[in-house]
């Protein structure tokens, strides 16, 4: 008998949101791989609803097994009566969510670095690993302290000492030192004097002994010593007057303080060396290191025992940005929009996990003519980058035709039928397109019923094509 059309109203969608609280169909569950799973399904409820017909009425010793197409495993009840016990349910226009199944795998969206509280550090303990969801503030490492404790005695010294430096510029200098540099520059003007007239004097036997030299009174030796003490005398003038210099120079700087200038760079220098001791101080206090932000933990990158670097030791996503990377097919792309529900589950636990469309990716792979669907997910345990989810992103809310999952009967075909009853109390086997699984247990039924008709719900593995029922209170 071929397959009754669907009323047109039934293929009409309302479009309209979904709301975050509904089922969502998942792929994977006991309903999650189409229409042939759910036949699957249904085909251990047939033997569920033998026992149900025995109570329902007495045996019928004319009735078949069942027609042709029913599963050749399933016992047929000995006969009793002229008319079959059943039950009856009406075909019913119901809300079905429409998905899109996709897969894809988990990617950061943003990375939080853990930093060590110095470097040189040894790692004591690890309190945190791959895939744990850790709170603000949570301990994830202890590292051994010892160096800093050396690094901040050594800090506080040196702040120590550039804070004297400070306080000797802003006080000046003492009458006493004043003194010692004005009797400096005395001494060293009074060595310019003596220099001078020593150099004076050796220019004046150069010129005689010159003279003695030509007459050929004293030989050329004699000549030359008388030279060389001449120009000795000439340096020794020179470094008198550099000494004298320097120290009227020292002189002036005692005698009219200290260069704003130089406080200033003394004062930076405090300031500098302060600041150390008061960063190793923190350190000290973060020999815990301690997670930044909330999230899950997807990378940790050292082990006990290792001493710290410049590197981080864990890397974190942070709440809300860990997501799911779907591929969806570019044909089915204009029915996502960001903000739309997402259920995804993980194969290997059967977790279920929540989230959100975020962004579709404006870009589509050229070979594989996929585009990538980012999705926000909910924090949950056990989540790592790179793991691989299956999910169903829930597009729009519809009208649809629904029957009790009971009335379906899967075939050996793969396809399935249900008992339609007619007007004079007989039933006709009808071939069924069955869809979505509903919350409330009943199933899509895509086309070969009309809303209003009435469908057997209990009884049906004994009934054949033509048989009549007696229909019994539900």
């Amino acid at each position: 008998m071929p397959p009754t059309p669907i009323d047109d109203e039934i293929l009409d969608l309302d479009d309209e949101a979904l709301d975050p609280g509904d089922d969502l169909w998942l792929p994977g569950t006991a309903w999650l791989s189409g229409p042939r799973g759910l036949l699957v399904g249904l085909g251990a409820g047939v033997l569920v609803s033998l026992g149900v017909s025995f109570a329902l009425g007495g045996r019928n010793p004319q009735a078949q097994p069942a027609v042709a197409q029913q599963p050749a495993t399933a016992p047929a009840p000995p006969a009793t009566g002229s008319e079959q016990p059943v039950t009856i349910a009406t075909a019913e226009l119901a809300q079905v969510s429409r998905t899109i199944e996709a897969s894809g795998t988990i990617e950061a969206r943003e990375l939080v670095p853990v930093q060590p509280p110095g470097t040189g550090l040894k790692v004591l303990q690890i309190l945190a690993d791959e895939g744990q969801v850790v709170q603000q503030g949570q301990t994830l490492a202890i590292v051994d302290d010892s160096l800093l404790r050396t690094q901040l005695g050594q800090a506080r010294a040196q702040a120590l000492e550039e804070e004297a430096a400070l306080a000797k510029l802003r006080s000046g200098f003492r009458p006493e030192e004043i003194a010692q540099a004005r009797e400096a520059a005395r001494q060293a003007a009074a060595g310019v004097d003596r220099a001078r007239a020593d150099l004076a004097l050796s220019k004046l036997r150069v010129d005689r002994n010159q003279s003695l030299a030509n007459e050929g009174a004293i030989s050329r030796d004699r000549l030359d010593e008388v030279i060389t003490r001449a120009r000795g005398d000439e340096a020794a003038l020179e470094q008198a007057q550099a000494r004298f210099a320097e120290t009227q120079q020292r002189y002036r700087q005692l005698a009219t303080g200290n260069r704003r200038e130089d406080i200033t760079q003394a004062e930076a220098r405090f300031l500098q060396a302060r600041g150390r001791v008061r960063q190793i101080m923190e350190q000290l206090k973060n020999s815990r290191v301690l997670a930044p932000a909330p999230g899950v933990i997807v990378k940790r990158e050292t082990t006990v025992g290792n001493v710290t670097a410049n590197t981080p030791l864990f890397q974190i996503a942070a709440v809300g940005k860990l997501e799911l990377h779907l591929k969806v097919p570019e044909t089915q792309l204009r029915g996502i929009q960001p903000g739309q529900p997402v259920q995804a589950i993980v194969d290997a636990t059967r977790q279920v996990i929540n989230g959100r469309v975020r962004e579709i990716d404006p870009t589509i792979d050229p070979q594989s003519r996929l585009a990538t669907v980012k999705v926000e997910l909910q924090p949950s345990p056990g989540l790592r980058t790179g793991m691989f989810l299956r999910a169903a992103v829930g597009v729009s809310m519809g009208r649809g035709l629904a029957i009790p999952a009971k009335a379906v009967l899967p075939q050996p075909d793969g396809t399935a039928i249900a008992y339609r009853l007619n007007p004079d109390n007989t039933v006709s086997a009808q071939r069924v397109e069955v869809g979505k699984v509903l919350p409330d247990g009943r199933v899509e039924v895509r086309s070969g019923l009309q809303a209003g008709q009435g469908v057997v719900v209990k009884g049906g593995p004994y009934l054949k094509d033509g048989d009549r029922v007696r229909v019994m209170p539900n």
